[in-house]
């Protein structure tokens, strides 16, 4: 979920502004997404969402930022 100007993106179109705001092709590829049905895009984020741990694993734990990365991180 994403909030953006008090509106609440849920599933694809979250995915979609996200991919918006990063820019480059991701920006290209969320608009040609948003030609497809949102029924449709919701259907395929379920399913990628239903596997992606067996695609890329899980950690146990969260890392913790290094003191050298307290810049990169907002307070």
């Amino acid at each position: 979920m994403v909030s953006h100007a008090g509106a609440i993106l849920r599933r694809s179109d979250a995915v979609l502004f996200v991919f918006d705001s990063i820019g480059g092709l991701f920006r290209l590829f969320a608009w040609a997404a948003r030609a497809v049905l949102r029924r449709v895009r919701d259907i395929v984020y379920a399913w990628v969402a239903s596997r992606r741990y067996s695609w890329v694993g899980q950690l146990d734990d969260c890392k913790l930022p290094q003191p050298a990365d307290g810049a990169r991180l907002l307070e």
